[in-house]
């Protein structure tokens, strides 16, 4: 009888070290080897083991039983559900603080500023609530087959968002602010509309898992404008060389400060994108509904009611005379100066807009 138990405790605990085990039944398993063991050893004492192993199994039954009923009946708890908003949480955190906490000139009176922190560690936490949900019944939005896994791979690009915010927090606060120079000023400009852009672009995510629909047209727009800055960024960057950097005002270590944060936020870019996608995946397998009149409400709701628009021209401003009656400007684009509540005006250029040009009649 001893040598039984000791060979059933010992495959029942060498079982445990499997991943597919220890992932999803370690819990039954552990409670297994206890089980046994204790009835086993009992039994061989009172030589009753049958009748007390069938009131063991019956008290773990009836309290299963009115876990289930309680947790699902009474008072419901899910961990999909709570899986499911807590990658929503985590997608906003890195929206908010993109939106307000980096670049905002009030960042050291926003309570909630680096809450992006905290979503570096919840791994275990998704981890943990998957595996709990893989055993959930279908409910709510919830069905049977849900895809929990595609939520784990959401988590996972989003900390690597988070780490990459940490990055652009520690360049943006690692040096006393200066008075910025003309090419630090260009370089930032372009690194606001990608912060904000790409904010937003977090933003259409959540909304779109928080109301289980497929990502709109809204967000390509984002991802759209955040690529043209980025583009616009590199171009000013091309124009220039080390030297020519150096001399226009301004160390050379503080504009490569500037360059490395605007580095990071094409990384974040690039990241967003593999959100979006993943992002897509899940709203294909869960079946999530089309976003039919979700771009309208959206394009009502996102638009300021004023923007003064001013027409810039691209290029170099050359002199005219003063005999000519009638100057013709070509205009390669034209940036609208739009007025953002609590972020200061911020530039988009519409991008492929064709060239077109502007005739003025002097005098």
């Amino acid at each position: 009888m001893k040598s039984h138990i000791l060979v059933a405790a010992a495959g029942a605990t060498f079982v445990r070290f499997f991943p597919v085990i220890k992932k999803r039944y370690d819990y039954g398993v552990l409670i297994f080897i206890l089980t046994f063991s204790l009835v086993t050893v009992s039994g061989y004492r009172v030589e009753e083991i049958f009748e007390l192993a069938h009131q063991r199994i019956s008290t773990i039954l009836i309290g299963a039983a009115t876990c289930m009923i309680i947790s699902v009946f009474i008072r419901p708890v899910w961990a999909g559900e709570d899986l499911h908003n807590l990658i929503i949480s985590n997608i906003e955190k890195l929206a908010t603080f993109l939106l307000q906490g980096f670049g905002g000139e009030n960042v050291q009176v926003l309570p909630k500023s680096n809450d992006y922190k905290s979503v570096l560690g919840t791994k275990a936490t998704e981890e943990s609530l998957a595996n709990f949900a893989w055993w959930e019944p279908g409910h709510g939005c919830f069905g049977f087959c849900h895809p929990w896994k595609q939520y784990l791979k959401i988590g996972a690009i989003t900390r690597e968002c988070a780490s990459q915010i940490e990055v652009l927090h520690c360049l943006k606060y690692s040096h006393p602010k200066t008075q910025q120079t003309g090419l630090q000023k260009m370089i930032t400009t372009s690194c606001e509309r990608m912060r904000f852009e790409t904010g937003m672009a977090l933003k259409e995510i959540a909304s779109s898992l928080k109301e289980r629909i497929r990502l709109s047209s809204a967000f390509e727009t984002h991802v759209q404008n955040s690529n043209s800055a980025m583009n616009e960024l590199a171009s000013v960057l091309d124009k220039f060389s080390l030297n020519q950097i150096g001399g226009r005002g301004g160390t050379l270590a503080e504009i490569v400060q500037v360059i490395a944060a605007a580095s990071v936020l094409a990384e974040i870019i690039k990241n967003v994108e593999r959100l979006s996608e993943s992002a897509n995946e899940l709203a294909k397998r869960a079946r999530f509904k089309a976003p039919a009149d979700h771009d309208k409400h959206d394009h009502q709701h996102q638009q300021p009611p004023e923007k003064s628009h001013i027409i810039l021209h691209l290029g170099s401003v050359k002199p005219v005379s003063d005999d000519v009656d009638h100057v013709i400007i070509p205009v390669r684009g034209i940036v609208t100066r739009e007025e953002e509540p609590g972020m200061g005006n911020r530039e988009i250029c519409p991008p492929n807009k064709p060239v077109f040009s502007l005739s003025l009649t002097v005098g």
